[in-house]
Order: C-alpha cells, then structure tokens, then sequence
C-alpha cells in the first residue's frame, strides 16, 4: 500500500504545483498586483479546478468500477485482449482527457 499512496501524494503534488504555477502566471499576464483579491481569485480557481477534477475521477472511477462488475471474465485464450482493454482502456482515456 505504500507504492499507491507515495503515488497519489506525487500526483497531488503535481497538481497542486501545476494549478498555482497556472494561477501566478494568469496574474502575471494580466499585470495585476499581488493582493488580497488576487489571492482570494487564487484559491478560488484551485477550488473550482479540485472540484472539476474530483468529479471527472469519480465519474470515471464508477464507469471503471460497472464496466469491471459486468464484464465476462473468464480464462479463456480468445477474450485476452478484452480484458487488457477492460483494465487499460480507461485508465488511457482518463489520462487523454486531462
């Protein structure tokens, strides 16, 4: 369990960096000054961003989640590749999304 949470902190990090790097940048290209209403537009924009973000995995989490439950998974030799796409597809769809 230490691989995925070391993994889920990194990727939180990353977001984290990527959203106020995106946020100090927007103040820099509108030339505004650093204030209390430039931080509070700040935060704001990370809410909203967090919120956006935490529905889109949740979504896709319970898409994986139901397309997992009903699908056939039986051993045989012709229904391999369906299940490497089951488990991989939407993990690639998710990351083409964000």
């Amino acid at each position: 369990h230490l691989y995925y949470t070391v993994l889920g902190e990194s990727i939180l990090n990353d977001a984290v960096g990527i959203t106020l790097f995106d946020s100090f940048a927007r103040v820099l290209r509108q030339n505004k000054t650093f204030g209390g209403l430039t931080a509070l537009a700040m935060l704001g924009d990370f809410v909203e961003l967090f919120c956006v973000s935490m529905l889109i995995g949740i979504a896709c989490g319970l898409a994986t989640a139901v397309l997992l439950r009903v699908a056939r998974m039986d051993h045989s030799a012709e229904h391999d590749a369906a299940q490497h796409a089951h488990f991989n597809v939407p993990e690639l769809g998710l990351y083409l999304i964000c």
